[in-house]
């Protein structure tokens, strides 16, 4: 989602699109053969996320949150490229939009 406009405190939000988030491991992770991870699964694995300011993570965090769960964040980075050369290297694994894997 995008933020439209601001007018006077009041937000105004207009959906462009719809994107699924993702979940990538490594090549030897046992999450690699899964169609589907649960979230409740996510929370002891070693996270490589974006920063806190991004969109994606906070709604990740938010998942984790009201699970009551605190996600182990490994490490932080503001591109999906050196996020997926991590996940490669078995730093940990990430959640992103689908599109930063095209």
């Amino acid at each position: 989602m995008f933020i439209d406009s601001v007018v006077e405190g009041a937000t105004y939000i207009k959906e462009m699109r719809e994107e699924k988030i993702v979940c990538a491991v490594s090549n030897d992770h046992p999450y690699r053969v899964k169609k589907v991870i649960r979230m409740e699964e996510l929370q002891n694995e070693q996270l490589i996320v974006y920063p806190e300011i991004c969109d994606v993570r906070k709604m990740i965090m938010n998942v984790f949150q009201c699970m009551g769960a605190k996600p182990i964040i490994a490490v932080e980075t503001s591109y999906a490229e050196p996020m997926i050369a991590m996940v490669g290297a078995g730093l940990g694994i990430t959640l992103l939009l689908e599109t930063a894997l095209q």
